[in-house]
């Protein structure tokens, strides 16, 4: 079980790498054109002020891209967290193959359980084609800590080498 649970949450591990740095890459960009568009919305405002054009637009306007940068902040940083996992991920399955380290193999199966709640969460709506990523992390999330547990507990110690033939 513990080969399979490695390959498992290798295989979520590079979803996990994929998914974040596009939501990297795409919550920066947000951030910065929300910043940009904010920083033309402010200063439209100031020209409109002086020329004694009302400005209710351009409040809105300033508001909303302030949302957005807001917003691809938050998604960007939730990439770093996915490229983090990544990584931890890769090394969990390493350390199930070769029987080491069962604590840390037990908590990338919880970040991996943690971060599928929150991939179901955000899939609400596109059905069930949405919620099967999060079935699959939850699952090797699930056998990652069985896994762990098992050798851990004593259960899946390596064979003993051969005894040398006789001569």
């Amino acid at each position: 079980m513990r080969i399979a649970a490695g390959v498992m949450i290798i295989l979520c591990g590079l979803w996990s790498g994929c998914l974040g740095a596009g939501m990297t890459v795409l919550g920066g960009a947000a951030s910065a054109v929300g910043s940009a568009v904010g920083d033309a919305a402010e200063e439209a405002k100031s020209d409109a002020a002086a020329a004694g054009i009302d400005t209710d637009g351009a409040d809105e306007a300033s508001e909303a891209a302030d949302d957005v940068a807001a917003a691809g902040a938050l998604v960007m940083v939730v990439g770093v967290f996915l490229i983090v996992l990544f990584g931890i991920d890769i090394a969990a399955g390493v350390v199930l193959f070769r029987q080491k380290a069962a604590g840390f193999a037990k908590v990338a199966g919880i970040l991996t359980i943690v971060v599928a709640l929150a991939l179901a969460y955000v899939s609400l709506g596109a059905g069930a084609a949405g919620l099967m990523t999060p079935l699959f992390f939850i699952v090797t999330g699930v056998l990652t800590i069985l896994a762990a547990k098992g050798y851990a507990d004593g259960g899946g110690e390596p064979a003993a080498p051969a005894a040398p033939p006789a001569t």
